[in-house]
């Protein structure tokens, strides 16, 4: 089943996108962290997902990009294995969570060289939590950098959602 609906998470608030034909993303709602009563405006949007997509529609939830590191380093790219090596190697120590503790996506930027982008598991997990209180059950999760941070769309744990 194809995630036509995304949950956008900011320290603003929260919105809801929907993928149109020509495979953009369209905002069609959103919710203010301010908002009087949050949990009827995350309702709303909740409502308009339904409206679009049906009862059992599944979300990427993107992650604010200040909840993501995004780095580079030498690594052989033309070896799977030894690049996740590298970088794992490479992450221990960058941040105050073990390597065991994030995901990370990566893309060659040239041979040799990939751009990182690396969320704690805590993170998603936080994430996936509050979307799940509305309802909003997350099929993965993804950031969308400007491409001097990370060269498209870094895309996480997709495999780890829950079933819904």
């Amino acid at each position: 089943m194809p995630v036509n609906i995304a949950l956008f998470l900011s320290s603003d608030g929260i919105a809801l996108a929907h993928r149109q034909a020509a495979g953009h993303w369209a905002m069609v709602g959103e919710a203010g962290l301010d908002s009087p009563d949050l949990s009827a405006a995350l309702g709303g949007l909740h409502a308009q997902a339904v409206e679009r997509e049906g009862d059992s529609f599944q979300t990427l939830l993107v992650l604010p990009d200040d909840q993501i590191l995004y780095t580079s380093l030498t690594a052989p790219t033309s070896d799977a294995e030894q690049t996740a090596f590298r970088i794992e190697e490479g992450l221990d120590g960058l941040t105050p969570y073990s390597v065991t503790e994030l995901e990370y996506a990566y893309a060659v930027l040239e041979e040799d060289r990939v751009k990182i982008a690396v969320v704690a598991r805590e993170t998603l997990e936080e994430a996936r939590g509050f979307a799940a209180q509305f309802g909003i059950f997350g099929a993965g999760f993804a950031a969308m950098p400007p491409m001097e941070r990370f060269p498209g769309m870094p895309v996480f744990d997709v495999a780890g959602a829950p079933e819904t």
